[in-house]
């Protein structure tokens, strides 16, 4: 039985686009823009459960959401053909189908999610039970965009270690704030997933500013219990 009211509802309002995979704790980024992607769009619906996917080909899967937490569980996902020609995207379109049937297992597969708002953008985080991951955003993924990529800080909140998905960015500056403005911490050189102790820190509302090596900023906030 779905129970929607248990999903947040931006998971079902919002088109998503890849922005990044991550397999085995290597990012893989869409190609360059050489050919129109059939199948960039990814949406999720209630009633039926459905996951439409893909990127070169269309994948398509009957889902059960979680009553109770951001997770669905897949029986397996259905590849319904498309049309690329540049090897990069081909190869990019298998990596995904790799992501999404969990190493081509025949078992009833459950993936967590989560999403960060920031501003005006929004991100979206599934992991797999191998705990490889795929970042989504709700716009195409730019290259060369003169603002800095979303940011998705997780878990949040946490008590003990934060990780950071900087899209495109080698690395960044972090400066953590408490929520009376002071800075609590500084940290540069901050790569992709690297995890950040924060167990040290009193429990409460922290923000994060997030600065790349151009000078473009974003601030995420995280709870810490």
């Amino acid at each position: 039985m779905v129970n929607a009211v248990a999903q947040d509802p931006a998971l079902f309002d919002t088109t998503w686009y890849i922005h990044k995979i991550t397999i085995d704790n290597v990012d893989t980024f869409p190609p360059p823009d050489t050919e129109p992607i059939p199948y960039e769009e990814t949406q999720f619906f209630i009633s039926p459960g459905l996951m439409g996917t893909g990127y070169c080909d269309l994948f398509t899967a009957d889902i059960v959401y979680s009553a109770v937490e951001n997770t669905f569980d897949s029986p397996g996902f259905t590849e319904l053909g498309g049309s690329c020609n540049n090897i990069d995207n081909l190869n990019f379109t298998s990596l995904y189908y790799y992501f999404l049937s969990v190493d081509n297992s025949m078992n009833i597969e459950t993936f967590e999610y989560e999403i960060t708002v920031s501003g005006s953008s929004k991100a979206l985080l599934l992991t797999n039970r191998l705990g490889d991951s795929v970042l989504y955003g709700d716009e195409v993924l730019g290259i060369g965009d003169n603002e800095l990529p979303v940011v998705l800080i997780y878990p949040n909140p946490t008590t003990e270690f934060l990780h950071l998905v900087i899209g495109l960015e080698a690395s960044i500056t972090l400066t953590m704030y408490d929520i009376g403005g002071s800075v609590v911490r500084t940290l540069s050189e901050v790569k992709s997933n690297t995890p950040i102790d924060v167990s040290t820190l009193d429990a409460g509302i922290y923000f994060a500013k997030i600065i790349n090596e151009h000078g473009q900023e974003q601030v995420v906030r995280f709870i810490k219990k």
